[in-house]
C-alpha cells in the first residue's frame, strides 16, 4: 500500500479552509482573506502531521506545505474500488474512487488533497490553474444551450448549472525532435485549345521533401473513465502559461490521477507526429494542381514527456438510462459535450409537422381540383 496523506490547507489568519479562486488567488471561505502562492509558501501555511502505517517508499515525494494527514481505511486502491479516508478537519469519512486526488468533505465542505496519489512518479511536472470562474463557465454552458428547442428543460436549469464542478484532469504533453521525409505524386495541368475544343494536358511529377522538425506540445488525456470522452475535444490549452506543480492550486477543486501511461498513449502520439510532419513538409510544396499518393516517414531523434494537470469545468446530466457529459476548458473556455434530446418534444413536433403537411396538401389538391371544374 502506498502512503497517502489528506492535506487541508489552512488560512494563516483564522485557520479556516482555503480555496483557489481563478483571478483572485487563495481565499479563505471564513474570514475572506486572500493570499498569493508566494505568501502561502512564505508562511508555510500547511504543517505536515502525517499519520502512516507504512514507510514512505524510497524516492517518493511529498509536498511539505501539507496540513493534517490520514491513512486510507479501505482496501487497497489498486483494487479499483472506493477508497475511504478520514477528513482531517472534522473526522468524517471522505469516500473517493481510485483515481481521485483532490475533493472536499461532504460534511464540513473543507477542501482536501490526497497527496499520496500525486507523489513520486505520479507527481505532475506542471499545472495550469483555473482561469475561468464557475460563473464564466456557466455562461459558456448557457450560450451553448440557447436556441436548442429539443433540449430537456432541466438540462440547463439554474439548479443543474449549480452542479458544475471544476476538475484538474491528467494529460501527457510531448515534445519530439524528428527527421521526416515526404513523398507524393504531383499533377500539373496545362490547358490548350484546338478550334472549339479545350484540351487538358496532365503531367505527373515525383515530389520529395525532407526536414528536421521540432514538434511541440502534443497533448493527450492520461485517464480513461466515464468522464474522459470529452477531454481531447476541449484541447488545446495555452501550455506556455503552465506553472510548476503545486498542490495548493488543487484546493477547492477535484483532481484526478492518471491511469494511462506513456506506452498507452504512444500510438496516438505517433499518429500525431505523422500528421504534423505531413502538414509541415507539405507547406513547402507548391505549384501543383493536385497531390496524391502521399506518404510520410519519420525517425524520432529525441522525445520529452511531461505530466500535467489541466483545468476543466464539468457538468453531468442523467437522462433516461444515459449520463451526458459536458465540459468547458477552464483556461480558454472551449466547450464540448453531447446534448440530450427530449423525445416527447421531438415526437410532438413531428406529429404537428405531419398534420400541417397533410392540411397543406389537402388545400392544394382542393385548389387544383377546383381549377379543373
Amino acid at each position: 500500500m502506498s502512503n497517502n496523506q489528506i492535506l487541508s490547507y489552512k488560512c494563516p489568519s483564522c485557520g479556516g479552509g482555503m480555496k483557489f479562486h481563478p483571478g483572485k488567488g487563495f481565499k479563505c471561505e471564513y474570514c475572506l482573506s486572500v493570499f498569493t502562492q508566494e505568501q502561502l509558501d512564505a508562511v508555510n501555511v500547511a504543517e505536515a502531521d502525517t499519520v502512516q502505517t507504512d514507510p514512505i517508499p524510497q524516492g517518493s515525494q511529498s509536498d511539505q506545505t501539507a496540513g493534517a494527514a490520514a491513512q486510507p481505511e479501505s482496501e487497497s486502491e489498486q483494487s479499483g474500488e472506493a477508497v475511504i479516508y478520514s477528513c482531517p478537519n472534522c473526522g468524517a469519512e471522505v469516500i473517493t474512487d481510485a483515481t481521485t486526488a483532490a475533493t472536499s468533505c461532504h460534511y464540513c465542505h473543507n477542501p482536501v488533497v490526497l497527496s499520496g496519489k500525486l507523489s513520486g512518479e505520479y507527481k505532475p511536472d506542471v499545472v495550469i490553474p483555473f482561469v475561468l470562474t464557475k460563473e464564466q463557465a456557466a455562461e459558456q454552458f448557457r450560450k451553448h444551450c440557447q436556441g436548442r428547442f429539443f433540449l430537456p428543460r432541466n438540462f440547463y436549469s439554474e439548479e443543474q448549472i449549480q452542479n458544475l464542478y471544476g476538475v484538474y484532469y491528467p494529460y501527457w504533453i510531448v515534445d519530439s525532435e524528428v527527421s521526416g521525409s515526404y513523398t507524393a505524386k504531383g499533377e500539373v495541368e496545362r490547358v490548350t485549345r484546338q478550334g472549339d475544343d479545350r484540351i487538358i494536358h496532365v503531367t505527373v511529377y515525383d515530389v520529395e521533401r525532407d526536414g528536421d522538425l521540432s514538434l511541440r506540445d502534443m497533448t493527450g488525456s492520461a485517464i480513461k473513465n466515464k468522464e474522459s470522452e470529452i477531454l481531447d475535444y476541449i484541447l488545446p490549452f495555452e501550455l506556455g502559461k503552465a506553472q510548476p506543480f503545486s498542490m495548493t492550486y488543487l484546493s477547492g477543486f477535484r483532481a484526478e490521477k492518471r491511469n494511462l501511461e506513456k506506452k498507452d498513449l504512444q500510438p496516438q502520439i505517433e499518429e500525431t507526429k505523422k500528421d504534423l510532419t505531413l502538414q509541415l513538409l507539405r507547406q513547402d510544396v507548391g505549384g501543383y494542381s493536385r497531390l496524391f499518393s502521399e506518404a510520410v516517414h519519420l525517425n524520432t531523434n529525441g522525445e520529452q514527456w511531461r505530466y500535467a494537470l489541466l483545468p476543466v469545468w464539468v457538468v453531468t446530466y442523467c437522462f433516461g438510462e444515459k449520463i451526458f457529459m459536458y465540459g468547458v476548458n477552464g483556461q480558454t473556455g472551449k466547450a464540448f459535450g453531447e446534448l440530450p434530446v427530449n423525445r416527447l418534444k421531438l415526437t410532438l413536433v413531428s406529429i404537428a409537422a405531419g398534420i400541417a403537411a397533410a392540411v397543406l396538401a389537402f388545400f392544394v389538391l382542393m385548389m387544383l381540383g377546383g381549377s379543373d371544374v
